[in-house]
């Protein structure tokens, strides 16, 4: 099979062995007779929730797909412990879906969280751009990955990441390190280039993209 892909003003072409096309998802909440329940839909069909994750009915929750933020599992995973939480617990919780990371477990795996470099131009952000490949790393050499690399996307003032982005061999572990400084740190790239990094763990291309923001 041929793939065609424009990239800027020139066509490419892609021998590939098969073709997946991701077409998204629909909800079928219809099946379930929510509305026999009272419990409110948007105009897409998912389940309206607050951000206690609360329905407009007094003690129905919901949480996962159906409530059509995203469709990942770690992101239901999230909800549930703010479902949890509001359901027993006096002091009441409020979902945070800051930096959250997603990943597509291919070959090469690809990772990612926050704004890609189009994302932040579109927001007329103001930022540079950290690359760095895993062949020039120790690791990366040894796994003999010659494509392989992570992205920064960085505030030019703030130096706030913005975003990142790895596409290689463990990207989905890779990119834990960001999302710890982007969720809960200061957010700032130096949180991981002032880290010591193991020589020669492959989280080093992770530092060294950071240094060449």
């Amino acid at each position: 099979k041929i793939l065609s892909l424009i990239q800027g003003t020139s066509l490419k072409k892609l021998v590939v062995e098969e073709i997946l096309v991701a077409t998204g998802r629909t909800p079928n909440a219809e099946l379930t007779n929510v509305k026999q329940t009272s419990v409110r839909l948007d105009k897409h069909g998912f389940v309206k929730t607050n951000a206690f994750m609360e329905t407009n009915v007094p003690g129905i929750f919901a949480l996962g797909d159906v409530v059509g933020k995203y469709a990942f599992k770690h992101s239901a995973n999230l909800e549930a412990e703010v479902c949890l939480q509001n359901l027993f617990a006096k002091k009441k919780k409020k979902v945070n879906y800051k930096a959250m990371p997603h990943a597509v477990f291919s070959s090469p795996q690809i990772a990612g969280v926050g704004l890609t470099e189009q994302q932040a131009r579109l927001l007329k952000k103001n930022f540079v751009v950290g690359k760095y490949y895993y062949s020039h790393t120790g690791m990366g050499a040894a796994l003999k990955e010659e494509n392989g690399f992570v992205k920064f996307v960085v505030d030019e003032k703030t130096d706030k990441i913005l975003g990142c982005h790895i596409i290689g061999p463990h990207a989905s572990t890779l990119i834990h390190e960001v999302l710890v400084v982007m969720r809960k740190g200061n957010g700032k790239i130096t949180s991981i280039t002032d880290t010591v990094h193991i020589h020669p763990a492959l989280s080093e291309v992770v530092e060294r993209a950071g240094l060449n923001t």
